[in-house]
């Protein structure tokens, strides 16, 4: 099944063992949340806020979805991706 979460509120949730594989999340705010979650690469990030959430556990994610969304310089990354150059700094 897989989860309709746009433009959900979800700051500082954790959702360390949660399954978002494929999840529609457009618009959703992340900010300050604890992702362990496995998400894969047709999880939907555009738009998504994720300033301050720690993303280092989760799982399946590219480049291509942490680009889309919006992020700062206290969004942990999964180890092998990258800080886009948009994101603001805190």
């Amino acid at each position: 099944m897989i989860a309709h979460l746009e433009r959900a509120r979800l700051d500082e949730a954790h959702l360390e063992a949660a399954s978002l594989w494929g999840a529609h999340l457009e618009g959703a705010n992340l900010r300050g949340a604890h992702l362990g979650a496995y998400l894969g690469v047709e999880a939907n990030l555009g738009g998504v806020h994720l300033e301050g959430a720690d993303l280092g556990a989760a799982k399946g994610l590219v480049q291509d979805q942490i680009t889309r969304a919006s992020g700062d310089s206290g969004t942990i990354l999964p180890q092998g991706l990258t800080r886009p150059e948009h994101w603001r700094a805190v």
